[in-house]
């Protein structure tokens, strides 16, 4: 979770300094940092409080496909739990079909539902610009 770093060096933060204002030691963050452990739900919502970010851009999930990897989702798996289609599921995440319930998606993969919302624009917008840049 390099992007834990990232963060706390644009904010001019110690390592000791960001560990205290979550709680947890500057070893626990170190680990965190050099991605050797993943912090738990309540940690990662303190440390985007702490550096004034989302949770998403601490976990660097820039994809529905990283969302449902990150909740420990094969496509296949994913897709029997949503009831959809493994070729659909594929669309959705590529851009290439909307979202059909996003709330849905934001309860099984633990994220909200304007995560979701993001990450689907996202992988649209990508989309949009693979066909018209060629």
């Amino acid at each position: 979770m390099k992007n834990i770093a990232r963060y706390r060096n644009e904010r001019a933060l110690t390592q000791g300094e960001l560990a205290s204002i979550v709680g947890v030691s500057r070893r626990t963050l170190a680990r965190w940092e050099s991605g050797k452990v993943k912090p738990r739900p309540n940690h990662l919502v303190a440390l985007a409080d702490a550096l004034g970010c989302d949770v998403i851009e601490l976990e660097a999930i820039e994809t529905l496909k990283d969302a449902r990897r990150a909740a420990g989702y094969s496509q296949r798996a994913f897709a029997e739990v949503t009831g959809i289609p493994p070729g659909s599921l594929a669309h959705i995440e590529t851009g290439r079909a909307p979202i059909p319930d996003p709330s849905l998606w934001a309860r099984i993969l633990g994220r909200t539902t304007v995560d979701i919302q993001k990450l689907a624009s996202g992988a649209i917008e990508a989309r949009y610009h693979l066909l018209i840049e060629g």
